[in-house]
């Protein structure tokens, strides 16, 4: 099948790829299909996509763009070409040369020939989540040769000079700096990510003389309000069990009379407002959520 826009109406079409010309089923448009391919043309793509699929089970990711860009010589528009080449693309991606934009581009141009294909979307989560994981990782190394550092000359005892505690933030300042930067572009890929956020909380931690940055400091925040979100949803539970309690007892004592039974009266109702009020404190926490945009 082709898969093509009406040049009329601009409904998205799936035709068969054996015609010259067809109709738009919407307005009724002729099309003319002027890019068909070769016999030749096609037992070459069939080949070349079993070869990729090789490659692929291989994880021989030079040789998949290299085949599915034989593909895309053929047929620009071979869908499954393109997110193969993104998929493997991105796998490429070193230190010093992260491939992630480029693999979303090959991505892009899928979705401009196919808008509606399920496996475009599905392959640009899975890169988004292996840019994540990638900047991750690249942060804990970061942090852990700036502790590598900062330990030569901070040894934690009793007599260290001050000289050497400053030497110590000298020398580990760039790579706690260069860690927290990893961990900031992870956190713009996936804002909800707790992981992600408890790294640039330890960062920061670790490296509490340095002065960050507003972000950082949001992000921190952010961090603070998602486990006091989480506290709140385990204490819930608790409290309102604990407040039916005291209802059940404010109930009953109701229906008695005295001095003594007045001040348990008024000693329940305190008790019960100040549960009501907590639940709802709590009850607000559970509601945050993070701002992904």
């Amino acid at each position: 099948m082709i898969i093509l826009n009406c040049p009329s109406c601009g409904a998205n079409l799936e035709i068969p790829d054996d015609l010259t010309t067809a109709h738009c089923l919407y307005c009724g448009t002729a099309i003319l299909l002027t890019s068909l391919l070769s016999i030749e043309e096609k037992k070459s793509i069939k080949d070349l996509k079993e070869l990729s699929k090789t490659a692929v089970l291989a994880e021989n990711h030079e040789a998949v763009i290299n085949y599915s860009n034989k593909i895309l010589e053929i047929d620009t528009n071979d869908v499954e070409a393109w997110i193969n080449k993104a998929n493997s693309t991105f796998w490429l991606t070193t230190f010093h040369h992260n491939r992630y934009e480029e693999a979303i581009e090959y991505l892009n141009k899928a979705s401009r020939i196919a808008p509606n294909d399920k496996r475009i979307e599905k392959t640009r989560l899975e890169i988004k989540k292996k840019q994540v994981n990638w900047l991750n990782h690249l942060g804990m190394e970061e942090l852990e040769n700036a502790d590598d550092i900062y330990e030569i000359w901070d040894d934690g005892s009793s007599t260290i000079e001050k000289s050497d505690v400053y030497k110590a933030r000298a020398e580990s300042l760039e790579n706690y700096v260069e860690a927290m930067e990893f961990f900031i572009e992870a956190s713009k890929y996936s804002p909800t990510d707790i992981t992600i956020l408890e790294n640039i909380g330890l960062c920061a931690n670790k490296a509490h003389w340095i002065k960050w940055s507003d972000l950082v400091i949001g992000k921190i925040n952010i961090l603070k309000k998602l486990e006091a979100k989480t506290v709140a949803e385990k204490r819930l539970p608790q409290l309102k069990m604990e407040l039916e309690k005291y209802q059940v007892k404010y109930s009953e004592i109701n229906r008695k009379s005295g001095f003594i039974t007045n001040i348990k009266r008024k000693r329940l109702e305190t008790e019960i407002e100040e549960l009501k009020n907590e639940i709802f404190r709590l009850e607000e926490l559970t509601t945050y959520k993070i701002n992904e945009s």
